[in-house]
């Protein structure tokens, strides 16, 4: 019946109101990234931060434990890294971009082990360059004898043609690059990271709030998708339907 649906969705609604002034009373929303306007910014922030995590001389303290997990969760145990003598780079430049765009520019983060690398392209809100995650592909064929191209976003969304088609041909996801998300991917990632580091640890504390931030940037909290999933239940679609028609009545 749609009074029993829509009864349903008021008590969701209330329980989710009332979750979330329970983490307002707990200072769940207190985030560092937040108060200093830095949440979107792509290099300060996301750039910064992981590199960071990912960094084994990092000041997290945490040795090479947070790249160990990084590695793991994107399936790259393949490339044997040496992590006791990786380094991490943060717009790390590779030159001056060439008249057709094959070479050169800044790579976002890259991961250097001797002669191997993870490189990954970050994006928040910025879109693709031309021919930029070809650009990136031919310095790494040229530098490294092996490496893995990452095509970060806040969605699993496969990189543009304008990014990846070359001369030779157009470099295809997870062959010669591969898509990973913020939304799957990286929260996944830190929560590794939560779990591996000191309860009284202030590192444990600062990677709960980027976690959290980026939670909320890609509407993945919790208290925030009752109400939403229950109108997404293939059950519930008929009466969701007729409260969308009326309201649009």
């Amino acid at each position: 019946m749609l009074e029993d649906y829509l009864r349903d969705i008021a008590d969701l609604y209330n329980k989710q109101k009332a979750i979330y002034k329970d983490r307002y009373k707990k200072g769940d929303f207190f985030n560092v990234f937040n108060i200093l306007g830095l949440s979107r910014n792509e290099t300060r922030t996301h750039s910064a931060f992981l590199a960071e995590l990912l960094d084994p001389h990092g000041s997290h303290g945490m040795g090479n434990a947070f790249l160990i997990d990084f590695i793991t969760r994107m399936h790259l145990e393949d490339l044997r890294l040496d992590l006791q003598h990786a380094y991490v780079e943060v717009e790390r430049v590779i030159g001056g971009i060439d008249e057709n765009y094959d070479k050169g520019g800044r790579i976002d983060i890259i991961v250097v082990s001797g002669s191997k690398a993870i490189i990954i392209e970050n994006k928040i809100d910025a879109q693709d360059q031309y021919k930029q995650l070809v650009r990136y592909n031919n310095y790494a064929k040229d530098t490294f004898t092996d490496y893995r191209l990452l095509y970060l976003t806040l969605d699993k969304d496969a990189a543009s043609d304008a990014s990846t088609l070359s001369d030779s041909g157009q470099l295809m996801p997870n062959v010669d690059y591969y898509p990973i998300t913020y939304r799957d991917d990286i929260i996944a990632w830190l929560s590794d990271c939560v779990a591996a580091t000191p309860d009284q640890s202030s590192v444990k504390v600062i990677v709960n709030q980027y976690k959290e931030l980026l939670k909320d940037i890609t509407n993945t909290m919790e208290e925030n998708n009752l109400v939403l999933d229950a109108l997404k239940k293939e059950g519930n679609w008929a009466y969701t339907l007729e409260v969308l028609k009326n309201g649009e009545a």
